[in-house]
């Protein structure tokens, strides 16, 4: 996700392009830390998972310039 919560490259098809008024976005990129949500029935796929989200940091000024969510698939565990 950019600075804006817009996706920027996702791996498979999604129903929701903008993500920045939701809390992976607002947390991994606003306040800059990780962010792990608590596994729910993902309603688009209806599989269980959880999401983890990371800032993404300029590597030479180490400010926020976007962020990244991971889905972890829980049914295939």
């Amino acid at each position: 996700m950019d600075n804006r919560g817009l996706n920027v490259g996702q791996s498979d098809v999604t129903s929701d392009y903008w993500q920045g008024d939701e809390a992976k976005w607002q947390i991994a990129f606003g306040a800059g830390t990780l962010h792990v949500e608590e596994a729910a029935r993902d309603e688009s796929t209806q599989l269980m998972q959880s999401q983890a989200s990371l800032p993404i940091r300029d590597p030479q000024t180490g400010a926020v310039i976007g962020a990244i969510t991971v889905g972890l698939n829980l049914d295939a565990l």
